[in-house]
């Protein structure tokens, strides 16, 4: 697929989100929080991987779904025009730039300054699953 410029169709149906606070009790089953980065780190190993869960039809081919380890690194965002932009630079495949979202919808949509949304909402286009592990977000400084 393409991440990087996806074809969104005119017309989307829009679905509110409504923001949760992050707590421990409205994280259960999903996460935790952590006061610190140092608390989950590859060097300590203080955490653990276990094969992602398999609901419905399709199972796990015997010995995948827990091999896939750790990485530490960047992840750099930017907005060009109405286009939020992620860059993993800990992962050096083809795939580690894309399009997250969009400042509005996408046919009101600017490559260019200024920008057609208000820079009140995030439109996301696509939900990248990760059920084998996390992803944890902390600012270098």
């Amino acid at each position: 697929e393409n991440f990087r410029n996806p074809t969104l169709p005119h017309g989307l149906k829009v679905l509110e989100v409504p923001l949760t606070p992050a707590t421990t009790e409205s994280l259960a089953g999903y996460g935790r929080l952590i006061s610190s980065a140092d608390e989950c780190t590859v060097e300590a190993g203080n955490f653990e991987i276990v094969p992602w869960p398999a609901p419905g039809w399709r199972k796990l081919d015997p010995q995948t779904g827990d091999e896939a380890g750790t990485t530490e690194g960047f992840f750099d965002l930017q907005w060009v025009g109405d286009y939020f932009y992620g860059h993993n630079l800990a992962v050096a495949t083809a795939n580690n730039f894309y399009l997250d979202g969009l400042g509005t919808v996408p046919e009101l949509a600017k490559r260019e300054e200024p920008r057609a949304g208000d820079g009140t909402a995030i439109f996301l286009w696509m939900s990248d699953y990760h059920p084998d592990g996390a992803q944890l977000f902390w600012p270098p400084s």
